[in-house]
């Protein structure tokens, strides 16, 4: 196992994706690293879909089934809340044209395999919270629902998918002890379950990410944030004001262009969505580069990259994230712009 993944590594090295989809091997192998603290299951659900809104087809309807009393379980509250947003986006991204997307739980005992309601590996006997997120999308062949937590294994065009994003949820949910299936059907959508350890201690920190340590890398730069939804520009601003920048928010192209022309010089990165009323992000950033070609700019969107993104990023964007985008993914794309003459320091 060790000797395929060393292999595979020294692959992504050359081809460029290693940082993170090494970290996601690592996490598929059982080995990576983990917080263990009580997580409020249902705390990470709202998060979750709180993420989904700002970025989800509005013809794609959101349900909550939440029966779990207590739904706690012991582990990282960070990697769950990747994987039950991983498992969102699979959901997502299987209903192009609209469709209900259901987070269900419950409490269940498992004594055998047959108790494990649902799961294909039974974990250990005893009190587990059982989640499940459901689609109504097109569901799948019996082919690829046996190799769908393969690593490297996408349905996706070339260059839209990695094939890490299920394994990785698989190796997070092994990891903590539970286990996780899915069952398909064409035409009739998918449901995923995962099984959890009940933890009944106390609950801690409300199931909430940890914050960043001391340790971890402050910024010190000016971000203006480029967005018409309200909860998005709330959201980043909190989130560069948490690395230690400063953030100015716009609503649309036309107000960052008014803004910019007289405080370019106090802006150090602009982070820009593509799809906006009044003037789009690639107008949009034309214009600002017009006042400004040295202008470093991070492109967001509710979708993945397309060709429009792929020309900006030709013309010089610095990077892009798509929505909705985890605290860390923003930090590092955020660091990597950074103008030389700023410091990223350490505490």
């Amino acid at each position: 196992l060790w000797l395929g993944i060393v292999i595979a590594i020294f692959w992504l090295l050359a081809a460029g994706r290693s940082a993170k989809l090494t970290a996601q091997l690592l996490a598929f192998a059982r080995k990576a690293r983990h917080d263990s603290k009580p997580v409020d299951l249902h705390a990470l659900i709202g998060d979750v879909i709180g993420l989904l809104t700002r970025s989800i087809d509005k013809r794609i309807t959101i349900a909550r089934k939440l029966n779990a009393s207590p739904a706690v379980t012991l582990g990282d509250p960070a990697l769950l809340q990747s994987a039950l947003l991983n498992l969102a986006i699979n959901a997502r991204d299987a209903m192009p044209t609209g469709g209900a997307l259901t987070f269900a739980s419950d409490t269940v005992s498992v004594d055998d395999a047959a108790g494990a309601g649902g799961a294909t590996e039974a974990p250990p006997p005893g009190q587990y919270v059982r989640l499940r997120v459901q689609d109504t999308g097109g569901g799948m062949s019996p082919e690829i629902e046996n190799r769908i937590f393969e690593p490297f294994f996408t349905t996706k065009p070339e260059g839209q998918g990695t094939g890490m994003g299920l394994s990785a949820v698989y190796g997070t949910v092994q990891n903590h002890g539970g286990s996780i299936d899915v069952e398909s059907q064409l035409g009739q959508g998918t449901t995923f379950t995962v099984l959890l350890p009940l933890h009944d201690g106390p609950l801690m920190e409300d199931g909430a990410p940890a914050p960043v340590e001391p340790s971890s890398p402050q910024m010190t730069q000016r971000v203006l944030i480029v967005d018409d939804e309200a909860v998005v520009c709330s959201m980043a601003a909190r989130l560069v004001e948490q690395f230690g920048g400063t953030a100015k928010v716009c609503r649309d192209g036309a107000e960052a262009v008014a803004y910019y022309e007289h405080a370019w010089a106090s802006v150090d990165v602009i982070v820009l969505d593509m799809v906006m009323p009044r003037m789009g992000g690639s107008e949009t950033f034309h214009r600002l580069r017009e006042i400004n070609p040295l202008a470093r700019v991070l492109l967001i969107s509710g979708y993945s990259v397309n060709d429009e993104v792929q020309t900006l990023l030709k013309d010089g964007a610095g990077g892009f994230l798509q929505k909705p985008f985890r605290k860390e993914e923003f930090r590092v794309k955020l660091g990597a712009l950074a103008p030389a003459t700023d410091t990223m320091q350490t505490a």
